[in-house]
């Protein structure tokens, strides 16, 4: 998907406290009042819209800018690779049961990803609180930490009215 840059301080909350994201000078819309500083907030709105007309699997990803405050600076503006995953692997079949997502699905695609890029990455505790306690893990490429994936904390998943496991990757 492509996202707009300009998001809601409010909605960027929903996902993120801190950093405290660069208000525009001159907002065209309420809606639109600040630069994001994560892709998460758009991606997460994009899947309860969906959802609300699909009950399938939905998969998602963006590659954008986000925009982190620097003192007396203009921002930084790091490239981010963010990506979710909500619902089952397969479509529904009279096949059998239907397999909803895990953890393990969301690191192998991270996993996929960076095995096209010749890139062996290792797998490390984490403690992002957008995402659920115990169910997530930091992306760390020759010793620096470049993302993190896991499953949605319930609450922000509640506070987009999600009802569902999803499960998100965040890569700089």
């Amino acid at each position: 998907v492509i996202t707009y840059s300009l998001i809601s301080r409010e909605t960027l909350a929903k996902v993120l406290a801190e950093p405290v994201p660069l208000a525009v000078a001159n907002p065209m819309t309420a809606d639109q009042g600040c630069l994001r500083t994560s892709l998460r907030a758009n991606l997460l709105a994009a899947l309860a819209a969906n959802r609300r007309h699909e009950d399938g699997a939905i998969r998602l990803f963006e590659l954008g800018k986000v925009y982190l405050p620097r003192k007396n600076d203009l921002p930084d503006e790091p490239e981010v690779l963010c990506g979710l995953l909500s619902s089952s692997r397969l479509e529904k079949s009279w096949h059998g049961e239907v397999e909803p997502f895990d953890f393990f699905d969301a690191k192998g695609v991270v996993e996929g990803l960076l095995d096209q890029l010749d890139v062996e990455a290792q797998f490390e505790e984490a403690s992002d609180e957008g995402l659920r306690p115990g169910r997530q893990a930091a992306i760390v490429i020759a010793g620096a930490k470049i993302g993190v994936v896991g499953e949605l904390n319930p609450r922000v998943a509640e506070a987009f009215d999600i009802s569902e496991a999803v499960y998100l990757f965040e890569i700089d």
